[in-house]
């Protein structure tokens, strides 16, 4: 997305490739403190958008959500494991 308001302040940049950025050895520190604003502006914009969270979140917050998620995943499969095993012996004692 970012690319996006880049192009709105008249930066381009390429759609293939690692993404970035790389400067030819003739930029000028000038051009380049316009390339700096420039892309300031861009992100000022993208960040009054919304496109990114307001409040810090801490890294153990960020351990405690990846964790909760790894438990939530590796319970639903443990619940998939079960209940296929008690359907399994449902079918086997059925007439």
């Amino acid at each position: 997305m970012l690319q996006y308001y880049l192009r709105a302040q008249g930066l381009s940049l390429g759609f293939v490739g690692t993404g970035r950025l790389i400067f030819s050895h003739d930029v000028s520190e000038a051009d380049f403190a316009v390339i700096v604003e420039r892309f300031v502006a861009a992100a000022r914009a993208m960040n009054d958008d919304g496109f990114w969270y307001a409040r810090a979140v801490s890294n153990a917050k960020i351990k405690r959500r990846v964790l909760a998620r790894c438990s939530a995943r590796q319970l639903f499969v443990l619940f998939g494991v079960v209940l296929a095993d008690v359907v399994h012996r449902i079918r086997a004692t059925a007439p």
